[in-house]
């Protein structure tokens, strides 16, 4: 089990990404949330099996048909707060 934080910049919100993350993450079994920031950008966060939360991260760093997704922030999430499911934020 391994816990990943992804900070996703350039077009990233209006575009369906958080409810794609959402139905992914429930399909692959992965906790966590995705959340749209006030700057713009797309923070999500992963908890699961290693092959489900490394699936999760490389659509991110595409994201969906009308995303344009420019740069990406990669580290590991370190809180010990205990996510159950995913949740849109």
């Amino acid at each position: 089990m391994i816990k990943k934080k992804i900070i996703v910049s350039g077009i990233v919100q209006g575009v369906t990404f958080r409810k794609h993350l959402f139905v992914m993450a429930n399909s692959l079994s992965v906790n966590g949330y995705a959340k749209n920031l006030p700057d713009g950008k797309l923070k999500a966060v992963f908890i699961g099996k290693k092959e489900n939360v490394n699936k999760m991260l490389d659509f991110c760093k595409k994201g969906p048909l009308f995303a344009n997704v420019r740069k990406y922030e990669i580290s590991d999430f370190n809180s010990k707060q205990e996510i159950k499911g995913f949740k849109m934020q």
